[in-house]
């Protein structure tokens, strides 16, 4: 039994360093969304409530996480981290797709975000939320030598695990840190330290982080003690609480009532790179253009269906059941279904079984097989894009 569980253990450990883990997880970010909602102004509050629709704060600070699930923003994956070796100063890569150059980017395009769609500003704002809150958990500003801390396995009181995901969710968690705890810091501050907090300054904000690192290794053995634990949950209630503040004041920046004399973020002098579409590169190249009835051999494939919606079906009394749209044919005999999780209805502007009706649309997405037939699940109308053209294919 004692192999069988030790065989487990390696295996759950493997699968745990594969990627990146979750910055803060659930709890942290829509902690960092709440503080932000607490202190935002009314006017600038009620715009971004706007651009966000039925999502709240605290949802949009989840979104890039919550997506990872769909290959389909596969894309996103490195943006949630900035790697910097020890002893190194981090360098304006255009080609990198980092936390530093993504966010700001995604402030940038913002600023001038005349000519985009709401729902493209709204994708936008939750890239904003959520790597506002990763550019402050230290280890997403750590080393790539141990992948901010993902190959580090160490054992506490506490937890037995790597030590990324321990500094995301376990110090938080053990110690039960709430927004108010957060605030309480906030109390402790003086005008001018607040002031200095909310400058926007990325690159500022990474080597705050990276400041941190020191602290973050302090023990031996890859033993971590109870007063490891202590100390840092109160480094945690301020991470989080300046997270909370700089994001509020990125908010206010960009949609605040004076935006009309808004500044560029203080980054110009790092000549920090503006990703032209940060949020729209999906290798297109690598997408191929199907018929609905061709779905079922790319199992597992990128792939864009350009076809009609016959009609779909949602259970409005139901909370876990799917929105399902009828793609290529009538059910039961569509041959591609098009999946929209219950709590991915809120991205999406109109009832998407009443909109999609009838269109020709193109929906780009991965091939899954669920009880033998081909679906592709959809988590915002980015995802599906009306075909002004016409329907390429019906079929």
């Amino acid at each position: 039994m004692k192999n069988v569980l030790k065989k487990l253990l390696v295996v759950i450990s493997f699968v745990c360093i594969a990627e990146k883990s979750l910055a803060w997880g659930k709890t942290g970010h829509q902690i960092v969304g709440r503080i932000a909602y607490h202190y935002l102004d009314n006017k600038t509050k009620e715009i971004v409530k706007h651009y966000l629709g039925k999502t709240s704060f605290e949802d949009a600070s989840t979104w890039m996480d919550d997506v990872r699930s769909n290959d389909f923003y596969n894309y996103m994956r490195t943006w949630h981290y900035v790697d910097v070796d020890k002893g190194e100063k981090f360098t304006n890569n255009p080609a990198d797709r980092n936390a530093v150059i993504v966010l700001n980017s995604a402030i940038r395009i913002l600023e001038k975000r005349d000519n985009l769609k709401d729902s493209k500003i709204k994708e936008y704002i939750q890239i904003v939320f959520h790597l506002v809150g990763d550019l402050h958990q230290p280890l997403h500003t750590g080393y790539s030598v141990d992948k901010g801390g993902n190959t580090i396995n160490i054992e506490s009181p506490i937890y037995g695990g790597n030590l990324h995901s321990f500094w995301d969710t376990q110090i938080l968690e053990s110690k039960g840190i709430t927004m108010e705890d957060c605030i309480k810091v906030y109390d402790g501050l003086s005008k001018e330290e607040i002031a200095d907090i909310q400058k926007i300054n990325i690159i500022k904000w990474m080597n705050q982080s990276r400041g941190l690192l020191d602290e973050v290794y302090n023990f031996k053995d890859n033993k971590i003690s109870q007063a490891y634990i202590d100390k840092n949950a109160e480094v945690t209630k301020k991470q989080l609480l300046l997270a909370g503040l700089r994001l509020a004041a990125v908010m206010k920046e960009i949609f605040g009532a004076d935006n009309s004399n808004v500044t560029t973020p203080n980054t110009t002098t790092d000549n920090i790179p503006v990703l032209e579409m940060p949020v729209a590169d999906t290798s297109a190249k690598t997408i191929v253009t199907i018929k609905a009835d061709e779905a079922a051999k790319y199992e597992g494939k990128m792939v864009k269906v350009c076809t009609k919606i016959y009609g779909g079906k949602y259970n409005e009394a139901s909370k876990t059941a799917p929105t399902l749209l009828n793609a290529g044919g009538d059910y039961p005999g569509n041959p591609l279904t098009l999946v929209i999780w219950n709590d991915k209805r809120a991205n999406f502007k109109n009832a998407p079984e009443v909109f999609y009706k009838g269109k020709d649309v193109c929906v780009t997405g991965v091939v899954k097989i669920y009880k033998g037939k081909p679906e592709i699940i959809v988590m915002n109308e980015e995802q599906i894009q009306l075909n002004t053209a016409g329907a390429v294919n019906t079929k």
